[in-house]
């Protein structure tokens, strides 16, 4: 399976190929935060990569961003495989109605 494709899969899909531990958060808290195992950590088991999560109670919420940076250090670091290349997406303007038209020039 090539880099692309693993970006591409699903949270499910992707979840399925990693281990997924529930622990306590660190540092400050008081007693909500010592008692429930609300941290996430979801570690790619094909390449080893990892990513945790503590900043809600939600382990769900958790779960979701810890995995979103599973992406983004599996995007960064893993290499292409050999006679792959980056796909070709095409590129459109995005329209935002709060900027100002910027200047013409002649």
């Amino acid at each position: 399976m090539n880099k692309y494709d693993l970006l591409r899969m699903s949270d499910a899909e992707l979840l399925k190929q990693c281990r997924f531990e529930a622990r306590r958060g660190t540092g400050p808290g008081g007693q909500k935060r010592n008692k429930t195992s609300t941290a996430a950590r979801v570690t790619h088991e094909p390449s080893g990569l990892s990513a945790t999560d503590d900043v809600t109670r939600s382990q769900h919420q958790n779960l979701a961003h810890a995995l979103w940076k599973l992406r983004c250090e599996m995007a960064v670091k893993l290499p292409l495989a050999e006679g792959e290349s980056t796909p070709e997406i095409p590129l459109e303007p995005v329209p935002r109605s709060s900027s100002p038209t910027p200047p013409v020039t002649p």
